[in-house]
């Protein structure tokens, strides 16, 4: 037997075929039953940038059609989301804790994913069996996500002690550079304030030269996310030599105009001519 569709008819054939059937009904019923195949596109989404701006997140699913015993097919049950991150309304730290959040939780079970050149998030879901059960799944994720990253928590401004999460104000090197021009004796001239030592030109370039070292891209904002290679297990070794500590790079650090200008920035603060 074969399965009636309509998947070789062009949107015109379609117009065409309910205009036909409108024809045959009587006035009161044709509205009712064909204005949902009948409805025009939206005079105002021309192009797709348009459509973009007003409908940013993309649905995206798959319907299988064969001929077998039965009519359910496991594939049809993946749901995927798309949205670009800059129509969320994030600021810097809202936007950087969703993706640490997505990716701790999302990457590692293979449902999120980040695209850096287009700003984009992926959630895929196939966990639940029905397709519907996947959509509503992933926008509970997705909600969540966004309102957890506008939450700004006690703990966050907490130093964490990582030197990747630098900050000028809290930094060890604002702190020596404090100690650097407190006098140490009593004879000594006064030492400036913070704030005087805040307006100094070669403080200023020192300060400048760490915030582009280290506000290069981390981590969760390179997309997309790539796993680290599985380690193979060692058997009959119980005290493995220890080779390669992983530690955590600066990845500012591997440029060298980052570090010519750091460079420079010191030379400064000791009074020695740039090279």
């Amino acid at each position: 037997m074969k399965i009636p569709n309509f998947l070789h008819l062009s949107p015109e054939h379609i117009r065409k075929h309910c205009e036909a059937l409108k024809s045959r009904l009587p006035p009161p019923h044709q509205f009712s039953l064909f204005s949902e195949f009948t409805t025009k596109w939206p005079e105002g989404l021309k192009t797709d940038s348009a459509v973009t701006k007003h409908y940013p997140l993309e649905v995206v699913y798959r319907t299988f059609l064969n001929s077998a015993p039965s009519i359910r097919d496991r594939r049809a049950r993946f749901v995927t989301l798309r949205i670009p991150l800059s129509t969320l309304k994030l600021d810097k730290r809202s936007h950087l804790k969703l993706l640490r959040l997505a990716k701790s939780y999302g990457f590692e079970r293979d449902m999120a994913q980040y695209y850096a050149d287009s700003d984009t998030l992926e959630l895929k879901s196939g966990r639940c069996p029905v397709k519907r059960q996947n959509y509503d799944y992933l926008t509970y994720v997705l909600t969540v996500l966004t309102m957890e990253s506008k939450k700004h928590e006690a703990w966050e401004d907490v130093d964490t002690g990582s030197y990747l999460d630098f900050n000028w104000l809290s930094s060890l090197q604002r702190k020596r550079l404090l100690k650097l021009f407190t006098p140490q004796d009593e004879t000594s001239l006064k030492s400036p304030t913070s704030s005087e030592l805040e307006k100094m030109p070669a403080v200023r370039s020192y300060r400048q030269a760490l915030e582009e070292m280290f506000s290069t891209p981390t981590e969760e904002l390179c997309g997309p996310w790539q796993k680290p290679p599985k380690v193979p297990k060692r058997r009959h070794y119980h005290w493995p030599p220890i080779r390669d500590i992983p530690f955590e790079p600066v990845v500012g650090a591997d440029q060298s105009a980052h570090l010519r200008s750091y460079g420079d920035a010191v030379r400064k603060l000791w009074g020695l001519s740039p090279t």
